[in-house]
């Protein structure tokens, strides 16, 4: 995977997801360029998360590492945080209370309608 070293899995049809990946996206676009965005629609997130089921992997956002490890939903915060220069305290927070952490993600997907109101006066990522 060469420059762009982890995968962020995405839901294409979420408005409220593409605004959020075009902001993490900006932020390693700053920093390393580490992440390479794929859609859950796309054929190659079938092939690179194959592990999953497809009710799996349209459930939730996913992070594969360059070892192939996966991590979903909540648990891949702290990762994220870390991968985007976060303040150290909130990767910290987030590793130290992955069942809130994962508690807030739910919480965020379940209302992202709503959410997504409330964010579309901001850009959507539009690709690569």
């Amino acid at each position: 995977m060469a420059e762009r070293d982890h995968l962020i899995f995405y839901d294409q049809d979420c408005g409220f997801c593409r605004r959020m990946l075009r902001l993490v996206y900006l932020r390693d676009a700053k920093r390393a360029r580490r992440l390479f965005p794929v859609a859950l629609q796309d054929h190659a997130a079938a092939r690179e998360l194959s592990e999953l089921t497809e009710d799996q992997r349209i459930e939730s956002w996913h992070l594969k590492t360059p070892d192939g490890e996966v991590i979903s939903g909540g648990a891949a915060l702290a990762p994220l945080s870390d991968l985007l220069g976060l303040p150290g305290f909130v990767e910290s927070a987030l590793r130290s209370r992955p069942a809130l952490a994962d508690r807030g993600y739910r919480w965020v997907a379940a209302h992202r309608v709503a959410f997504g109101r409330l964010t579309r006066m901001l850009p959507d990522f539009e690709g690569r």
